[in-house]
């Protein structure tokens, strides 16, 4: 009895001494990171942001139907006519908060009709065509522009035409500089320099 007695105590002893385990826990906090994201650049809405050697044009060249699409910069109708356009120039023609651009075109069947220049205005979601130049009542018609230029709002086109309609479309026989202005509708012919076989003839 005794030694079942002591044999209790022992085994009352040994457990008291046991503890329960702790997990020890760091005494600083982890930082947070908070995840910022990045901003999206806003998509781009004027002239410029349209690949204007893929896209459709007002139908100047009489392709059939009221508009065509170029690809690669060309676009041929079942006439056998072929519209080409080339690199445009871009500025502030209109005197709007948003960049005009120009864009030079040809159409080329039995024979060339000479470059021509188109007009838009507007935004990327919607260009608006507000002229297409050189105007034929002009004096001396310009019949093929070689080269274009924007100064001071103002449109300036030169290449070459004719001194009269006797002279054959083979044959241009005058350089011409017209300047176009923006009337707030219209373009309209400001000033003309005609030169024919040396002589100046305008203005």
């Amino acid at each position: 009895m005794h030694s079942r007695f002591l044999l209790a105590m022992l085994c009352f002893v040994a457990l008291s001494g046991c503890g329960s385990a702790s997990t020890p826990t760091g005494g600083g906090t982890t930082p947070t990171v908070a995840a910022t994201a990045s901003a999206t650049p806003p998509a781009a809405t004027g002239l410029t942001a349209i690949d204007w050697a893929n896209t459709t044009y007002p139908n100047a060249c009489n392709l059939g139907g009221d508009k065509i699409t170029v690809v690669n910069g060309m676009a041929k109708g079942s006439n056998g006519v072929t519209l080409r356009v080339t690199d445009p120039m871009f500025g502030y023609i209109t005197r709007t908060d948003q960049v005009d651009v120009i864009v030079p075109y040809e159409c080329t069947g039995a024979t060339g009709s000479g470059i021509h220049i188109l007009v838009f205005a507007g935004t990327a979601a919607q260009p608006t065509l507000v002229g297409q130049l050189p105007l034929t009542t002009a004096k001396y018609a310009l019949a093929s522009v070689f080269t274009e230029g924007i100064i001071d709002h103002k449109l300036e086109l030169s290449g070459v035409g004719f001194s009269s309609t006797s002279v054959p479309l083979c044959c241009p026989d005058t350089t011409i500089i017209d300047t176009y202005a923006w009337n707030g509708n219209a373009f309209t012919l400001s000033s003309q320099q005609a030169t024919a076989l040396g002589k100046q003839l305008a203005p």
